[in-house]
């Protein structure tokens, strides 16, 4: 996964904690679970053609908080993307790749060791192949680390670092900020890793209108890089589709039980990158920018 700095803060390639997991009571395990489905509608590429993506994410993990402010846990996630190309003739024709699985395993550590400063550790690893090749072939490691400060009751900034290994790629090095600003008693700024809408660096606006109903605004930058198969434009090759989504959100229920949740947004705009097994790049295109919706479910006991 490649992560360059927007405004935004943990880049993890997988998994949230539980809802409930800040506000845990010492000793004790938050377990969670979630699934969610969106659809991408038809975007335009611009060397021809167009294509469209259905995916679906279930996961579900552990956290043990030993006090309010410092836990471990453990989360897995399983992601289904359903690619659907039309007429790619830069390639005569050809999918540059059908259906892709993500599997992703993560182990996360809060840490506050003082009254104003929190660290927070996160170490994953995951497989990203499109249906058919072996997973071995799509496994890379992360490793991010990072500390926040509290400047007021309302506000901590933080920074870290992050390196990931890439497939058929030198490993990457990228920076994070962290912003947590609790603006009024409803609204808050923040900016954080992979969410329900966007599987990358963001930043996200929330307002909580009451116990039940929050909306959010937010933006950020996803990157997914993926194994290919024996077969296809580039067999044994690699896959990438970058983009730039924006979104809103709205949630029902109670943070630390079942939630509902819908969103949509666009995607302004992206590349799709088509490597062959000598990692020489034979397709690149931007493409168009496109709407997405999605909806899912969250329940944290």
């Amino acid at each position: 996964m490649s992560l360059p700095v927007l405004a935004a803060g943990l880049a993890m390639p997988c998994l949230s904690l539980g809802a409930n997991a800040q506000e845990a009571m010492p000793s004790q395990w938050v377990p969670f679970a979630e699934a969610r489905i969106n659809h991408e509608f038809e975007a335009d590429i611009d060397s021809g053609g167009a294509f469209d993506v259905t995916r679906a994410q279930v996961q579900g993990g552990l956290n043990y908080a030993s006090s309010r402010r410092d836990s471990i846990g453990f989360g897995l996630r399983y992601d289904y993307n359903s690619y659907g190309f039309d007429n790619v003739p830069a390639i005569g024709a050809l999918h540059p790749w059908d259906d892709v699985e993500e599997f992703a395993f993560a182990v996360p550590y809060r840490w506050g060791p003082t009254e104003n400063w929190d660290v927070l550790v996160v170490a994953s690893v995951a497989s990203n192949v499109e249906e058919g090749a072996d997973f071995d072939d799509g496994v890379t490691g992360t490793l991010i680390a990072g500390a926040s400060y509290k400047v007021s009751g309302d506000l901590k900034l933080g920074a870290g670092l992050g390196v990931s290994s890439e497939i058929e790629d030198d490993v990457s090095f990228f920076p994070l900020l962290m912003i947590d600003w609790q603006m009024t008693q409803s609204l808050t700024l923040s900016t954080r890793g992979a969410s329900r809408v966007v599987d990358g660096p963001q930043a996200t606006l929330r307002w909580q209108a009451d116990d039940a109903w929050a909306l959010a605004l937010g933006a950020g930058y996803e990157s997914f890089r993926f194994r290919l198969d024996d077969s296809g434009a580039a067999p044994g090759g690699v896959g990438q589709e970058e983009a730039f989504p924006v979104f809103a959100s709205v949630t029902y229920g109670n943070p630390r039980a079942f939630e509902v949740f819908a969103f949509g947004g666009y995607k302004l705009g992206g590349e799709l990158t088509l490597e062959n097994a000598s990692g020489t790049t034979v397709y690149a295109s931007d493409y168009d920018e496109a709407p997405f919706v999605g909806a899912g479910l969250r329940y944290n006991w």
